[in-house]
């Protein structure tokens, strides 16, 4: 039975594809959107994970082909690439890649702006759908147990809207379950299921045959970390009009609110201990709006190698960096050269002899040339933010808590003071403060003599 009109709430993928699927059996469908829609390829701002790697898979590319036939032509004639997902993409995981064969599973690499933008059009050719942008919806229309449309606002203009059927496909930020417990439905049960997982993307003009050259061919690559010790990963994808994308994710490592469930005269007390030269003494290592003395590497234009790689470094725990990497090959170095200062000699490498330590991250000299970090072995020491979020600590991840972090062998509270010889109390208030450390933590200042660097190093 043919029914009169429905309203779909929000244009996304989601609430386009609804729209697609209700013109079978609606008059008409007409889809209300909160932003303004453009007739280019852009990024919605109520879409803030669209400028994110994206692409469509292939079951779902089949799912879309069925309720438009030719979707997929139609992208891949505004530059979207046709990719094999075991064929085309390297995926990486430790202790290494995964074979790569020809599945027959082809999905599409592309922007969500691009996807959007085009089942927009798709869906806007329909004669019975019709859009309505710039509006905030506002209520649902209730009469005698059912709802009966909705109410919304453009503009300046409040107004009303009848249908058989409202759909709201408004994602993640929708007000519906507070909307139905304004005509009088209990709210239900809600289960959440923390991720914590945080995104960082940049897009990129690509070269001539680049991925050719760097991926063997592959248009995309993803890389998954093994929790719990690995905590990042990534994808790297061809996009339309010759460029790429790079999307990294991490565990989140910001607590915004890493006080709140602290006992606020321990961290209190913790922070003293943290500060006091006589105690911790920790802000000779950790201070500055980052927590850490340390400096990114910085690796200088050929032309001024000679001058920075001759930088005087002094101080016990301090040098310099005389390249960026060694190969392990006796005399074979990587350049160009690298700097960097405020290496500290932390000894928390591995256990000397201990089958499962680890300094992969200690770059050792070879035959006649001297460690990376000269005399000294250390790395660049990290900042505080996102203890809350979890261990392992240190580089090796062989301290699984703070608890072992501050015990043997790693005894990490001497770092800063070799005798500091603190009460089980001081641990767990020091505990404490690094765990309550959060983006609203005035950071202690660098003590006089403490950064050894050049005051014009970066």
């Amino acid at each position: 039975m043919q029914q009169h009109q429905a309203i779909v709430l929000g244009s996304g993928i989601a609430g386009l594809m609804a729209a697609r699927v209700l013109s079978d059996h609606f008059t008409q469908v007409v889809i209300l959107e909160k932003d303004r829609l453009s007739s280019e390829v852009e990024n919605r701002r109520g879409v803030p994970q669209g400028r994110h790697a994206h692409a469509i898979l292939a079951w779902g590319l089949e799912g879309m082909e069925a309720l438009l036939p030719g979707l997929g032509e139609n992208l891949v004639d505004q530059g979207a690439v046709f990719a094999d997902i075991a064929a085309d993409v390297l995926w990486y995981r430790s202790p290494g890649f995964k074979a790569r064969f020809h599945s027959g599973l082809a999905g599409l690499m592309l922007s969500r702006a691009l996807l959007e933008h085009t089942l927009r059009l798709r869906v806007s050719l329909l004669a019975n759908v019709l859009f309505g942008e710039g509006i905030r919806v506002k209520g649902l229309l209730w009469e005698g147990g059912q709802v009966r449309g909705e109410r919304f606002v453009q503009g300046e203009l409040e107004a009303e809207m009848e249908a058989d059927l409202v759909v709201d496909a408004m994602g993640r930020g929708s007000p519906s379950l507070a909307r139905l417990e304004a005509i009088g439905y209990p709210r239900p049960e809600e289960s959440k299921v923390p991720v914590d997982i945080a995104y960082a993307s940049r897009i990129f003009r690509s070269k001539p045959r680049l991925f050719e050259t760097c991926l063997e061919g592959a248009k995309g690559m993803s890389v998954s970390p093994v929790a719990p010790r690995e905590r990042r990963g990534g994808f790297l994808s061809v996009l339309e009009g010759d460029r790429f994308i790079a999307t990294q994710l991490s565990k989140t490592i910001r607590p915004l609110e890493g006080r709140r469930f602290l006992n606020a005269a321990s961290v209190s007390r913790g922070w003293a201990i943290f500060s006091d030269p006589k105690l911790g003494n920790c802000a000779t290592c950790h201070s500055g709006p980052l927590w850490t003395l340390s400096r990114l590497f910085f690796t200088p234009a050929d032309q001024t190698n000679k001058d920075l790689t001759n930088l005087d470094f002094t101080g016990p725990g301090h040098t310099k960096m005389i390249q960026a990497e060694l190969t392990g090959q006796p005399g074979v170095l990587i350049a160009p050269a690298q700097v960097a200062c405020v290496l500290r000699n932390l000894k928390t490498f591995g256990i000397p002899g201990h089958p499962a330590a680890t300094d992969a991250l200690e770059k050792k000299g070879v035959a006649g040339f001297p460690r990376a970090q000269g005399e000294f072995s250390g790395f660049n020491i990290p900042g505080l933010f996102g203890l809350q979020a979890g261990a392992p600590f240190l580089y090796h991840g062989q301290a699984k808590n703070l608890q072992e972090l501050f015990g043997a062998p790693w005894n990490h509270q001497l770092a800063g003071n070799p005798v500091f010889t603190p009460s089980g109390q001081q641990l767990e208030d020091l505990s404490n403060f690094l765990l309550s450390i959060d983006a609203n933590t005035p950071p202690e200042d660098v003590p006089a003599g403490a950064d050894k660097c050049p005051a014009h190093f970066p």
